[in-house]
């Protein structure tokens, strides 16, 4: 099964501001990101990126969104969403299981380390914004990631795409 991460960053490679805020992301980004979940069938993402983002992003429409946390009995139950308590290669091997053939990670930056970290992640669409925040919340940490690139593309807004394909 492949594992797309696409995440939105500024160029000092920042995912969100040090509140959490990320609504700088233009729509013309969020349209692929739902186009990507629908056409994979479900998106992975991290409890806390679920809560900011539920009703706004999540659920998709046409996709499962299967959110990590460690306390699932906490959650209200919710049409098109599976609260799970898993590490990264289980949630992944249950994906395969049940008859996926792909999936987005859609963070935040803890479970965006975890599933890097355990060498999950096939390949990466990181869409680069022409600003910087100087301090935030980074895209990883405490892993490294060896990339072959891909395509390039110009989004409006100045925005550029990178593909990316990830070496093992």
């Amino acid at each position: 099964m492949k594992v797309i991460w696409n995440p939105a960053l500024t160029l000092d490679g920042y995912i969100a501001k040090k509140d959490g805020d990320s609504d700088w992301v233009a729509d013309a980004d969020s349209e692929f990101f739902r186009n990507l979940i629908k056409e994979s069938g479900c998106v992975m993402v991290g409890r806390t990126t679920y809560e900011q983002y539920k009703g706004e992003v999540f659920p998709v429409a046409g996709a499962t969104t299967f959110v990590l946390t460690s306390h699932p009995e906490d959650g209200q139950p919710e049409e098109g969403v599976e609260l799970v308590n898993s590490s990264p290669e289980e949630l992944v091997a249950n994906l395969k299981q049940r008859g996926f053939t792909q999936a987005v990670l859609a963070g935040g930056s803890e479970t965006n380390s975890r599933f890097a970290g355990a060498g999950l992640i096939d390949e990466i669409i990181a869409n680069i914004y022409p600003m910087a925040f100087g301090e935030g919340m980074k895209l990883l940490s405490g892993c490294e990631l060896s990339l072959e690139l891909i395509d390039v593309r110009q989004l409006p807004g100045g925005i550029v795409q990178h593909h990316y394909k990830v070496l093992r």
